[in-house]
């Protein structure tokens, strides 16, 4: 017979087999955490409505669509349940000066120098993505776009003055539509590429 108090919705209970498998989780993720230096923290389970308002803005999803709130009958204080961690972890350690003091490297020195350094950040912006192809795409079309209205314009105003400085007009048209160019080709060899390898 089923009973008819029931966990509320959107909530589950975590049942003693599924209960031990997320503490080996945990406890692994804890060991990993701890030889980085980090510390366990934890904040209560509701906090300032104010808190995540401010953190994540008015119109954001988590105050609009994510947030319980309910009025403190005590003082009157608007307070809300965590709908996620930062915040709260944040609050905390401007409340309490905490700082995150690096622990000694273990063995060893780096192998990367400021330059593989760089190239590693290259490639964790561009290799999961073709966005910065397409905006290049985007800032050549907009580059020929001004080269072609600025050709119009030296025309029309060699039209009606006279004979402007001779070469400068046609030599810099030239330079920005053929930079355009090559911005709008690497944009579209960049997105067939990758319309090929999906």
């Amino acid at each position: 017979m089923a009973s008819k108090y029931q966990a509320p919705r959107g909530t589950f209970d975590v049942l003693p087999g599924d209960a031990r498998g997320r503490a080996r989780i945990e406890r692994a993720a804890a060991a990993i955490f701890a030889r980085a230096g980090y510390e366990p923290i934890a904040t209560p389970a509701f906090e300032d409505t104010e808190l995540f308002t401010r953190s994540s803005g008015e119109t954001s999803d988590v105050v609009s669509k994510e947030m319980y709130t309910f009025e403190d009958k005590l003082n009157g204080e608007s307070l809300t349940l965590r709908p996620e961690a930062t915040a709260g972890i944040v609050r905390a350690a401007i409340e309490h000066s905490l700082t995150y003091e690096r622990p000694q490297r273990a063995a060893g020195s780096s192998k990367f120098n400021l330059w593989r350094l760089w190239n590693f950040a290259l490639d964790g912006l561009v290799s999961f993505s073709t966005a910065p192809l397409r905006a290049w795409f985007y800032v050549g079309a907009v580059i020929a776009t001004v080269s072609v209205l600025y050709a119009l314009f030296i025309i029309t105003r060699v039209l009606i003055f006279g004979i402007d400085t001779p070469g400068y007009a046609s030599l810099l048209i030239v330079v920005l539509l053929m930079g355009a160019i090559q911005l709008l080709s690497l944009g579209i060899i960049g997105e067939s590429v990758e319309a090929a390898r999906s």
